[in-house]
C-alpha cells in the first residue's frame, strides 16, 4: 500500500516571501524556580516579586512579561476586565483571568487552562502564548525545565506561491496555514513564511467501539506496519497481510485479525473468522508534519468528526483553519452546496451555511430479473454488505488472490461495473443482479436524512422531504 497524500487544491493569492530570522533566543525556566536563563544569562522572571512557574491542568502558568519582552514583544494590562494583551509582530493574543477562551486577532481559541491570580500576579499560559507567536516549546519532564526557543535557525526560508501549488487557508491565529503535497509552511499576517513542516509517514485514523471507547489508529505505510491504541490505555501492533495492495487486512500482536484497517466507514477485529469487536469511524483523520529540529504538529481533518479542519502544535493548541471547499456545486433550487469532509453543506448565495449534514452510509442498489432489490453497502477497503430482497444479508470479504469476494461459506461473488454475479463455491454463475444506482445517505443534527444520488447526467440530493435538487458543479 502506497503512502496516502492529501490532495488539497484552491485558489491562492500569487505571491513569493522569504524570511531572515533573527538570532536565536533561547529561555529556560525550572518548576517553582523565580528565575529563567535568557541564551544562558540567568536573571529573574518576575523582577522583585520572586514568582516562580506552576503547573496546573498539566500546562504552565507564570508572569510572561518578562518572557515576551525577552522575544521582542510586549504586553499590556486591563485592570477593569482583567485582561493582559499580549502582542508581537503583527499577533496579538487577549486572555481574561479566569476565562478558557483566549482571542488571537480578533478569533477566539480555546485554552486548556484559564488565566489566574496568585500572590496579586497574573499567571498566563506559557505554551499557549508562545506557540501562537511561532515560538519552539520543549518540556524536559524529568528535569522539569520549559525551554522556549525563537529565531530558529533556518535564515532563508522561501515560499512561493507564483504556480498556485500550495492551499492557503487562514487560522484562528490570524495566520496563513498553506499546505503543499509534501510541505505546509506558516506564514504571518503579511504573507511571510515563519516555519516550513514536511509530511511524516505517520497518519492517524480516530475509532470508537460499541461502547464509545476511542482509539486513535496510527499507519505507517512506508513501512506497512500500524499501531491501534486505546484512549483507555492499551495498544495492538498490526502488520499488513499484503503491503503493496490497496486492502486493509493486518495481523495484530494479540492474535487476532484486523479488516478494514485504515477504512474512512468500519473496521473489525477477527478470530478464528468471527468478529470479536468492530470499530466505527469518526471521521478524523491526522497527518503529523515535522520541522527537521523534532518539532512536529497535526493536520487533523474533521476534528471529533466535524466539518472542520484544525492544525494541533506540540503542546495541544489548536488552531480552528478556514473551510477548505474541494467542489461547489449550485443546486436547481438556488442554493450552494458543496462537500467538506464527512459532511454536505448547504448555503445561500452570500455563502452563509444554512444546513450541514453528516455522511452515513455509501451503497449501491441492485435489481434482478424477477424485480427483487440487493443493497451492496460498502463497510471498508476489503468489506461489503450484500442485503437480499428478504433483508437477510451476508458479508462478503475480498479475496486478493483471485479478485473477487467470497462470504463465509466460500460462495463466490464477482462485482463488476454494472452488475454482480452470485456464484457458487465452483465459481459458476447462479444468479446476475444489475446496478440500479449509487447513493450516499447523510443525516442532520435533527436526524432528517439527504440521499445523494449519482446518475448518468449528474448528482440530484433527496431532500428529507422528498423534493429533488439537481446539482451542477460551479467551474473556475
Amino acid at each position: 500500500m502506497k503512502k496516502m497524500k492529501f490532495a488539497l487544491t484552491a485558489a491562492a493569492v500569487m505571491c513569493m516571501c522569504s524570511a531572515a530570522y533573527a538570532q536565536e533566543t533561547k529561555l529556560e525556566f525550572e518548576i517553582n524556580s523565580p528565575n529563567m536563563k535568557v541564551n544562558g544569562v540567568q536573571t529573574e522572571i518576575d523582577p522583585g516579586y520572586g514568582t516562580a512557574p506552576v503547573i496546573s491542568d498539566g500546562r504552565t502558568l507564570l508572569p510572561i512579561r518578562a518572557v515576551v519582552e525577552a522575544m521582542g514583544g510586549s504586553i499590556g494590562w486591563d485592570a477593569e476586565t482583567k485582561t493582559a494583551s499580549v502582542n508581537k509582530d503583527d499577533i496579538k493574543v487577549d486572555m481574561t483571568v479566569g476565562s478558557k477562551t483566549a482571542n488571537v486577532n480578533g478569533s477566539d481559541v480555546a485554552l486548556d487552562t484559564a488565566p489566574v491570580i496568585m500572590n496579586g500576579r497574573t499567571m498566563l499560559p506559557l505554551r499557549f502564548v508562545a506557540e501562537n507567536f511561532g515560538f519552539k516549546v520543549d518540556w524536559d519532564a524529568e528535569t522539569k525545565t520549559v525551554t522556549v526557543t525563537a529565531g530558529e535557525a533556518k535564515q532563508d526560508l522561501t515560499y512561493d506561491n507564483k504556480d498556485a501549488l500550495y492551499a492557503e487557508r487562514g487560522g484562528t491565529d490570524g495566520r496563513t496555514y498553506a499546505f503543499g503535497m509534501d510541505d505546509l509552511y506558516i506564514l504571518d499576517t503579511k504573507k511571510q513564511p515563519v516555519a516550513k513542516y514536511t509530511q511524516t509517514d505517520d497518519m492517524g485514523i480516530v475509532y470508537t467501539d460499541e461502547k464509545g471507547e476511542l482509539y486513535m489508529l496510527t499507519v505507517n505505510y512506508e513501512k506497512n506496519t500500524a499501531k491501534l491504541d486505546s484512549k483507555n490505555g492499551g495498544s495492538v501492533e498490526l502488520t499488513f497481510r499484503y503491503p503493496d495492495a490497496f486492502n486493509g487486512i493486518a495481523d495484530g500482536s494479540d492474535g487476532m485479525e484486523y479488516h478494514g484497517v485504515a477504512s474512512d466507514i468500519k473496521m473489525y477485529a477477527l478470530k478464528d473468522g468471527k468478529e470479536v469487536k468492530a470499530f466505527d469511524a469518526t471521521g478524523e483523520n491526522d497527518i503529523v508534519y515535522t520541522d527537521g529540529s523534532g518539532n512536529e504538529l497535526a493536520y487533523i481533518s474533521g476534528k471529533d468528526g466535524g466539518a472542520d479542519d484544525y492544525v494541533m502544535f506540540p503542546g495541544g493548541n489548536t488552531v480552528m483553519l478556514e473551510r477548505a471547499i474541494y467542489t461547489m456545486f449550485v443546486g436547481s433550487d438556488g442554493k450552494n452546496y458543496a462537500f467538506i469532509n464527512d459532511y454536505l453543506v448547504a448555503m445561500d448565495k452570500n455563502m452563509i451555511v444554512m444546513e450541514e449534514a453528516k455522511k452515513t452510509r455509501f451503497y449501491v442498489m441492485y435489481e434482478d430479473k424477477d424485480g427483487g432489490i440487493y443493497t451492496e453497502q460498502f463497510i471498508n477497503s476489503d468489506e461489503v454488505e450484500l442485503i437480499f430482497p428478504d433483508e437477510s444479508s451476508v458479508r462478503l470479504t475480498y479475496d486478493i488472490e483471485n479478485e473477487n469476494y467470497t462470504d463465509g461459506d466460500g460462495n463466490i461473488y464477482i462485482l463488476e461495473e454494472d452488475n454482480i454475479k452470485l456464484c457458487g463455491k465452483d465459481g459458476k454463475p447462479v444468479k446476475e443482479i444489475d446496478v440500479i444506482g449509487t447513493y450516499e445517505d447523510y443525516e442532520n443534527a435533527k436526524g432528517e436524512v439527504y440521499t445523494l444520488v449519482y446518475g448518468d447526467d449528474g448528482m440530484t440530493v433527496v431532500m428529507p422531504g422528498g423534493e429533488t435538487v439537481k446539482l451542477s458543479e460551479i467551474s473556475g
